[in-house]
């Protein structure tokens, strides 16, 4: 397959852009005007992602519209999946590979007396408060987003997609762009047989944390009774902001709003991509 993203190919192919390789803005000046295509530019610039380690800032509203920071240290292969995980403010580590300790992460964390537990990537201990799991680390998820956010409205996209211009981001020059769905709203959803929040939000490719913040399911993780009415959002965010380094085209900043105004935001520094790693690489864990 030539996309990791069956939905990625299609907006390349809606577009008549199948075959479409990474290039610098400096070089192909004549893309300034071209929003989509730098959008495509940076989808093909992550699908050539294998391994790479950055630095986050992230932050998030949850209940009661409050907001969380956090600032982290990454570290991911793309496939097999591995990565580990540092928070240096809260002292806590995660390792997680795939296959690997029935498929759960390894934690150590200070609050747990610096013991080392195994935890479900996808339960209540580490998704609390969060509005993605450890699996969405990276710019994969973020890629597969956008490409959806576009696919929600094909005939707009010209419309819904605009630059914002350049400015200096840790040094360097990036080039800002705009996305808007001005049809942002949410509809009403009867739950069937076996669904979850989770199975919802991929089903109509939204935000699950969204989903759960309307519905005050912040703490619910299993199946939902059937016929219980929840609202789901018509698309991910009303807006993003994104600014991509204007050299290697990946995101440094992706900031999402919805409807009552900043929903999350996430900075990325000191992007290293395509190193090689090694087993060790994963295990380090905190000795202190």
């Amino acid at each position: 397959m030539l996309y990791r993203y069956p939905k990625i190919f299609l907006l390349f192919s809606l577009l008549g852009i199948v075959a479409f390789s990474s290039f610098s803005l400096k070089k192909r000046k004549s893309y300034d005007q071209q929003p989509i295509k730098i959008v495509l530019a940076m989808l093909d610039s992550i699908k050539k992602i294998k391994s790479y380690e950055f630095n986050l800032k992230a932050l998030e509203r949850v209940e009661k519209g409050e907001y969380l920071s956090a600032e982290s240290y990454v570290k991911l292969n793309v496939y097999p999946k591995a990565l580990y995980f540092r928070n240096e403010k809260r002292k806590i580590s995660v390792m997680y590979v795939a296959g690997a300790n029935e498929n759960k992460a390894l934690v150590k964390a200070k609050a747990l007396m610096n013991a080392t537990v195994s935890l479900d990537p996808f339960g209540n201990m580490m998704r609390k408060n969060q509005h993605y799991t450890i699996h969405e680390l990276g710019f994969e998820y973020f890629a597969k987003t956008m490409t959806n956010a576009l696919l929600k409205d094909k005939t707009h996209i010209s419309q819904n997609l605009k630059l914002i211009g350049k400015k200096i981001i840790g040094g360097k020059p990036c080039v800002g762009i705009n996305f808007e769905d001005p049809n942002f709203s949410y509809f009403e959803h009867v739950t069937e047989k076996s669904e979850s929040v989770n199975s919802l939000a991929t089903k109509f490719n939204v935000s699950e944390y969204q989903i759960r913040l309307k519905n005050d399911l912040n703490s619910f993780y299993g199946t939902i009774k059937p016929g219980k009415k929840l609202k789901i959002p018509t698309n991910y965010c009303k807006r993003m902001v994104m600014y991509l380094d204007e050299h290697t085209l990946l995101p440094v900043t992706i900031t999402i709003f919805d409807e009552v105004g900043l929903y999350e935001n996430y900075e990325y520094s000191n992007i290293k991509i395509n190193k090689k790693f090694t087993a060790d690489d994963f295990g380090k864990f905190y000795k202190d």
